[in-house]
């Protein structure tokens, strides 16, 4: 049913909206406004980027966003030693 959030998961403290964002910020291939834009339904939105940033912002400062960020970088960055020796 529309309008329904999940549950947030019980090993990160996400939800999955916030798991999408986060993979896609540790990726850094897109900025916090794309990851928010890729992430979460911004039709509502009047213009393009006037509410976006804050709301990306915001979204990349929560502690569990933060922290899962750094998990996925560095699994990223073990992946790429093993790779590399």
């Amino acid at each position: 049913m529309a309008g329904l959030r999940t549950a947030p998961d019980p090993t990160t403290g996400l939800t999955a909206k916030q798991e999408k964002f986060a993979q896609l910020l540790a990726s850094g291939t897109v900025s916090q406004a794309e990851a928010y834009r890729q992430s979460y339904d911004t039709s509502g939105y009047t213009s393009p980027g006037a509410l976006v940033d804050p709301d990306a912002s915001e979204t990349a400062h929560l502690p569990n966003v933060v922290r899962r960020v750094a998990q996925l970088k560095q699994a990223g960055q073990m992946q790429a030693e093993l790779t590399i020796a």
